[in-house]
């Protein structure tokens, strides 16, 4: 189904073709024949109890740049980085803990950067690791934000990459990062408790592979 799923800090509105099967959302409620984008919207900000909004449109793509519209857009790049322990071959992936949060290694675009250079640049700007080898794009994340009395959208795009190498990562004290740490696969699912839901939707993408 063509789709696009936008989070609200921990709620989601989603744009969808068709009628969505929400046996896997207990919280999914559909708004059937919403007058508009614009109105969906000021609907789901003002009924906080709503977690979960699907919004059926014929064009969906239209739909989302009518979303889109109504926002200040920012575009960020963000790492997936995984290694194999050279000690036991268990995989493992590079995360980060910030402001009480697990979460992975981006930051915003730069003007006229490529925005896997932006990925790779924040990982290692993040972690304080060597340059990983980028092996291709995954997904594409967005959330909304509120700051200085503007609403923000901000597409993060989530590249895959892998770090041969025992380099100890540092995290980035000036950006808030406590800790920057290899996370056995096995153990990602424990940090997700206390994260952020469009770090679950890189990992669940992970999963589906």
């Amino acid at each position: 189904m063509n789709k696009y799923r936008i989070f609200f800090q921990n709620r989601c509105l989603t744009i969808c073709e068709g009628i969505p099967d929400l046996t896997q959302d207990i919280n999914g409620i559909i708004y059937h024949n919403a007058p508009s984008v614009a109105e969906a919207v000021e609907e789901f900000l003002a009924k906080e109890n709503i977690l979960s909004l699907y919004l059926p449109c014929e064009n969906v793509d239209f739909a989302w740049n009518e979303f889109r519209s109504l926002f200040t857009e920012v575009n960020a790049g963000g790492g997936i980085i995984k290694r194999v322990n050279r000690n036991d071959g268990r995989i493992e992936y590079l995360m980060i803990y910030r402001l009480g949060v697990w979460d992975l290694p981006k930051g915003k675009q730069e003007q006229g950067e490529d925005i896997s250079q932006t990925a790779l640049r924040e990982v290692q700007e993040e972690c304080g690791i060597p340059e990983p080898e980028l092996l291709g794009a995954r997904l594409v994340t967005h959330h909304t934000y509120h700051r200085d009395g503007k609403f923000y959208l901000k597409h993060t795009h989530w590249f895959d990459m892998e770090l041969d190498s025992d380099a100890v990562p540092v995290p980035q004290t000036e950006e808030d990062i406590s800790q920057a740490v290899w996370v056995p696969s096995e153990r990602i699912g424990e940090k997700l408790i206390n994260t952020y839901p469009s770090i679950r939707e890189v990992f669940e993408s992970i999963s589906d592979n």
